[in-house]
C-alpha cells in the first residue's frame, strides 16, 4: 500500500479524513473499505500510549491485491501496518486542538 498522511487545515474540525486515490485498479474498489476501517482502527487506538491520532488526513494512492491472498482482513492489517510506518517516519505534533 503506498500514499502519505497530512494534517488537516488548523481549526478544521475534523478528526481524520480517508482519501481513495487509486487509479487503475492497484486496489480494487471492494477492498477500499477495508482500508479506510483499517486505518480507522489504527487511528484511534493512536501509536505509542493508547491515545487517538487526530487532524490527519490519510491519502492512499497505489497498491496491490493478488487473486488468492486479497481479503478484508489482510487489507485492515495492511492498513493498521501502513499508519504505523507512516506515523514512525513522522515527527507528530503533540499540540492540542
Amino acid at each position: 500500500m503506498a500514499g502519505y498522511i497530512e494534517p488537516l487545515p488548523e481549526g478544521d474540525g475534523r478528526i481524520w479524513e480517508f482519501s481513495n486515490e487509486v487509479r487503475g485498479g492497484a486496489i480494487p474498489t471492494e477492498f477500499m473499505g477495508a482500508v479506510e476501517k483499517g486505518f480507522a482502527s489504527a487511528l484511534v487506538k493512536g501509536r505509542l500510549i493508547g491515545f487517538p491520532t487526530i487532524g490527519v488526513k490519510v491519502v492512499v494512492n497505489d497498491g496491490q491485491s493478488h487473486a488468492v491472498d486479497s481479503s478484508e482482513m489482510a487489507f485492515i492489517s495492511a492498513a493498521r501496518g501502513a499508519f504505523r510506518s507512516c506515523y514512525s517516519a513522522a515527527r507528530p505534533s503533540s499540540s492540542s486542538r
